[in-house]
């Protein structure tokens, strides 16, 4: 048989493919991801609803048969107090003033005639007071229902009256905020005709079946306004939410991260770089967030730092109700990297994108027949600036390689809601991998 000279030269090449990674490192794209998987935390329902109606003259137009906020109100506190142990109703305006009657009794018989006469002042009201009253009141596992028109009576010629509320009402929340950490907040804005007196700075005008915007604001701990939300969700109010917005404190995030095929290996896992697309998938809870999916599931809002670029968020889906977690996450790898942690951190704006368009800074008639609130933009502003300032956590600067990154808005750092970290780790031997070198692995994992 003639032989083939070209044969030893093709085994040749052959082996030298096979045995250059073991001369020069190794690397051929593999790496192990491991991490520390943070479990899911307690869910908390509701012990007692308090409702809060402000009862001050401008709220008198709302209060006729037949309007929408009461509806509205009366099908979210009603789906509610049948999870909870207790159910208190009160007027809020100078002072708190407890009203004994059975819930639908209560709501629907609400009127400019009964509001006159309930006690305390109800010609000027101060929000930032009654804030203040409110959380005064907030129990542990308790939900607190505020609902207001948040109008700010703006004196005549004041011009520095927004910001000096908005200073006054940071300082409530982030004292508030010092001693109980967990402390949240919702806001919803709603919208409901109004027949009645509309008061502005220097006078009033009469106003009939005009659609007038008004808002509640539900406060608690995290965890109790995550259950609230899974007992009555936003879409189940009637006539509807028109904006949503809330703010909570920071949240290590329950997680899980596993492979392509969905594969769950422990805490750790290998991946090839070297393929196309090497993605890794991350199952996340940010219910504790209280965002809606609009802004959960915009990847812009997610800071990744690693010290190589080229990481990325693919997508974000919602999971099923049934599932231990809400989203998930796939993030692409790059092709090369080197070792490090990847932190993941979900950075909402400070304020909602809706709310300079119904803010109005001037308190004059001509806002009567808008779906405008006079001030509304410095009670949220007030409230924002709080969490920023005292939440754990909050503008923490991340580093990548030597550069650190504050993301801002407006020159302002914007918090940090919540996060979650894997590490990843190239790998040099690819036959065996000692037992040593993979405690050695977990070992940094866990430090």
């Amino acid at each position: 048989m003639k032989k083939n000279k070209f044969l030893p030269l093709v085994v040749a090449i052959v082996l030298g493919i096979i045995l250059i990674p073991f001369f020069v490192g190794g690397d051929d794209g593999r790496y192990i991801v491991s991490y520390d998987e943070v479990k899911s935390v307690k869910q908390y329902k509701p012990s007692k609803i308090k409702l809060y109606v402000e009862n001050s003259g401008s709220m008198d137009g709302y209060m006729f048969n037949g309007s929408e906020l009461k509806d509205a109100v009366y099908s979210y506190v009603s789906g509610l107090e049948t999870h909870s142990d207790t159910t208190e109703l009160y007027f809020v305006n100078s002072g708190i003033y407890n009203v004994k009657a059975p819930l639908y009794d209560v709501i629907y018989a609400m009127s400019p005639v009964e509001f006159h006469s309930s006690p305390g002042n109800k010609a000027n009201t101060d929000i930032a007071d009654i804030f203040k009253m409110i959380l005064m009141q907030l129990e542990d596992n308790g939900v607190s229902i505020l609902v207001t028109d948040a109008i700010l009576d703006l004196p005549s010629g004041a011009t520095a009256f927004f910001r000096t509320k908005q200073t006054q009402i940071k300082s409530i929340f982030e004292n508030y905020l010092k001693e109980n950490p967990n402390f949240a907040i919702e806001i919803f804005r709603m919208s409901s005709r109004f027949n009645g007196k509309y008061y502005f700075t220097g006078g009033s005008v009469a106003l009939s079946n005009q659609p007038r915007p008004y808002y509640m604001f539900v406060m608690g701990d995290k965890q109790t306004l995550s259950a609230v939300n899974g007992i009555v969700a936003k879409s189940q109010i009637q006539h509807g939410v028109e904006n949503y917005y809330a703010y909570s404190s920071y949240t290590e995030v329950p997680f899980v991260i596993m492979n392509k095929k969905k594969k769950k290996h422990g805490r750790q896992f290998e991946v090839r770089l070297q393929q196309k697309s090497v993605p890794v998938i991350a199952k996340v809870d940010l219910q504790y967030t209280l965002h809606d999916e609009e802004i959960l599931k915009d990847p812009s809002l997610y800071n990744v730092v690693f010290g190589d670029d080229g990481i990325k968020i693919k997508s974000i889906k919602e999971l099923s109700k049934e599932s231990e977690y809400t989203h998930e996450i796939t993030i692409t790898l790059p092709e090369h990297a080197e070792d490090g942690s990847v932190n993941f951190y979900f950075c909402p704006p400070p304020y909602p994108v809706w709310l300079n368009d119904v803010n109005d800074d001037s308190s004059d008639a001509s806002v009567a027949t808008t779906m405008k609130t006079t001030g509304i933009k410095y009670v949220v502003e007030g409230i924002s600036d709080a969490f920023a300032s005292t939440c754990v956590n909050t503008s923490a600067p991340y580093t990548n390689g030597n550069k650190v990154y504050i993301p801002t808005v407006d020159k302002k750092p914007i918090p940090v809601l919540a996060g979650w970290k894997f590490r990843l780790d190239k790998k040099t031997d690819f036959n065996k991998a000692s037992k040593t070198n993979r405690s050695k692995r977990i070992n940094k994992t866990n430090e």
